[in-house]
């Protein structure tokens, strides 16, 4: 676990909302290279250990990669993971492929978030927004 979340809480009094939104995950991915690779991680870790060894998606179970992005994610986070070098193409799948999970990853950021509040602000949060 990090020190800080990905994302810090909101704490604009002018927009209340204390979590990451969907619509914050898509502008960074937009613009960030270093987070869609993180983004990629992300969803690589949440594919079942059978998933992952196999490059395949067997469960419809809303985590990790869509079938069709599977073998491209999954080679895509190993070459990370080792520290390897993309390829040119690679590069290009890992800009498209974490812009189709914005809801998976927003839901993974804000529970990273709120992995980082104490109990009261947790409590506070769920009397006022149900969440």
């Amino acid at each position: 676990m990090t020190n800080q979340p990905t994302f810090a809480i909101n704490t604009n009094p002018t927009n209340s909302y204390p979590y990451v939104t969907k619509a914050q995950v898509k502008a960074r991915l937009e613009e960030d290279a270093d987070f869609r690779l993180q983004c990629i991680l992300v969803l690589y870790r949440r594919q079942t250990e059978d998933e992952r060894d196999e490059k395949d998606t067997k469960y419809k179970n809303r985590r990790g990669f869509m079938s069709s992005h599977a073998v491209w994610g999954s080679k895509i986070a190993e070459k990370v993971i080792s520290g390897e070098e993309l390829t040119e193409e690679e590069e290009g799948k890992a800009e498209e492929i974490p812009c189709r999970y914005t809801k998976q990853l927003a839901a993974h950021f804000r529970a990273e978030q709120q992995m980082h509040l104490d109990e009261e602000a947790q409590e506070q949060i769920r009397a006022k927004f149900g969440v």
